[in-house]
């Protein structure tokens, strides 16, 4: 007992003598990471486009997870992204998307909405197709403290001119830090 309070003793005023307290801080934290967080959502619809044109927009309603963590006490980072997409339309063309970016701001915003990620397509056949994000890491932490939101998906590429239907499964891996010293006090 008394070797431990003397460790203590001795340890504590060290680490606190050479810290301004950020450093200190970041020695108390907790991460989380879940690899596939999937989420799957049926008969999203298209509008179809006119002939020649090259993009089509959807807006869903996401209700994002809680996450009871304060400005600058820690970040949720969306660190990969791959979307399966099923044609529940027999007229829905897969193979002619080239591009799918995915955007997100608050439900009823007049503001830009934040450019999450940009997907390219991978494998695919009879009517699936894959996409997938290559880019760094996205910081999502303050859009989902801000509670609704709309995820905006445009679709670029070779459209079908008649409105089509998909199915689509998205699956995230996500990494979460908390600072819960800051938590504490």
């Amino acid at each position: 007992m008394h070797s431990f309070l003397r460790a203590a003793l001795l340890v504590v005023p060290l680490c606190l003598a050479g810290c301004d307290g950020k450093a200190l801080s970041s020695l108390f934290f907790l991460e989380v990471r879940q690899e596939r967080l999937c989420k799957m959502t049926y008969g999203v619809e298209f509008p179809g486009v006119p002939l020649g044109a090259l993009e089509a927009t959807q807006t869903l309603d996401f209700e994002p997870p809680s996450i009871p963590v304060e400005e600058g006490d820690g970040q949720a980072l969306l660190e990969s992204l791959r979307i399966e997409v099923r044609a529940s339309s027999n007229d829905a063309a897969l193979e002619g998307i080239e591009r799918v970016g995915l955007f997100l701001r608050p439900t009823g915003s007049s503001e830009e909405p934040t450019s999450l990620l940009e997907l390219t397509p991978g494998a695919g056949e009879g009517g699936v197709r894959v996409f997938q994000s290559d880019a760094e890491p996205v910081d999502v932490l303050a859009l989902l403290r801000q509670g609704p939101l709309e995820l905006t998906a445009n679709v670029a590429g070779q459209l079908p001119e008649s409105d089509w239907t998909v199915d689509v499964e998205a699956c995230a891996s996500l990494s979460v830090r908390v600072n819960y010293l800051a938590r504490l006090f």
